[in-house]
């Protein structure tokens, strides 16, 4: 525990640096500041924020905006009107804190900002079914659109929108390791494989097969020459489509650090490609 002695020395050392008393630095007495329109409520509401500001020197910077002498009294038409220019909560703090604050400490925030609810996206069971039928499970809907899945939640529809989901997992088909080493084998990479063919690799994860069916990937990886990377890579003009995690060709040129050696040769035929266009050399 520290003693006396020891937080007076702290107190000390922080007013002499001028940046914080206690938890508050210049800035964060600023922004407080700025959520009242007078000196007293501030120092009512926030009264160790204004002391950190009397006790180094920034209550000028901190209350500049402030009208002294008098408390604004905010009343809830003024609020709403200051409100009505803004879309969203956010945008109205940042625009107009003191109005904001005021309808904070009233509790009018919600009254002020029924315009701003009504400007958000109204969804209809319909629409959220649109949005749920682009989705196989309910985990993949409300991770890839959040909004529908959330007023499905809301309005009860959950169920309604989710029916075809029900009936997937009914006839979902049943995979067995022949069938998803089957699937496995029409991929060079696992990659390419998780991509094509998602349930059979889903599935594999889930029984633990994923070793057995990515067996031969492993042989594909071995058995591919330097050669052959080089001439898949004189086949293209672009890095970014060449080095992808599903060309095997670009997967065996990084584990034996051909790379720069297949980039070289793509870049060439960038600059070539370039200089055909135009008109530098024949095409």
């Amino acid at each position: 525990m520290l003693t006396m002695c020891a937080c007076n020395i702290c107190s000390k050392q922080e007013k002499q640096k001028g940046l914080f008393v206690g938890r508050w630095s210049k800035q964060g007495c600023i922004s407080s500041a700025r959520d009242y329109d007078d000196l007293k409520t501030w120092i009512r509401e926030r009264k160790t924020a204004y002391l950190a500001a009397r006790d180094n020197g920034w209550l000028d910077e901190c209350c500049k905006h402030m009208k002294y002498g008098k408390t604004i009294t905010w009343t809830l038409g003024e609020c709403k009107d200051s409100a009505a220019k803004y879309e969203t909560r956010g945008a109205w703090y940042k625009g107009d804190r003191n109005a904001y604050g005021a309808a904070r400490r009233n509790g009018w925030l919600n009254d002020c900002c029924q315009h701003m609810e009504a400007a958000h996206e109204s969804w209809t069971l319909q629409k959220c079914k649109a949005s749920a039928a682009k989705y196989s499970t309910r985990w993949d809907w409300g991770t890839g659109d959040s909004k529908a899945y959330q007023a499905a939640v809301r309005s009860g529809w959950l169920d309604d929108c989710c029916e075809h989901i029900e009936t997937l997992n009914i006839n979902r088909r049943r995979w067995t390791l022949g069938e998803c080493k089957a699937s496995a084998s029409k991929y060079s990479t696992s990659n390419a494989w998780q991509k094509g063919d998602p349930n059979a690799y889903r599935t594999a994860q889930k029984k633990g097969w994923l070793y057995e069916c990515l067996e031969h990937f492993d042989s594909l990886l071995r058995e591919t020459t330097y050669d052959e990377c080089l001439a898949d890579a004189s086949n293209h003009d672009k890095w970014d489509e060449w080095s992808s995690s599903d060309n095997i060709f670009y997967l065996k040129a990084k584990s034996c650090g051909w790379v720069m050696i297949c980039k070289d040769t793509i870049m060439q035929n960038s600059v070539v490609k370039w200089l055909k266009l135009k008109g530098m050399v024949p095409s």
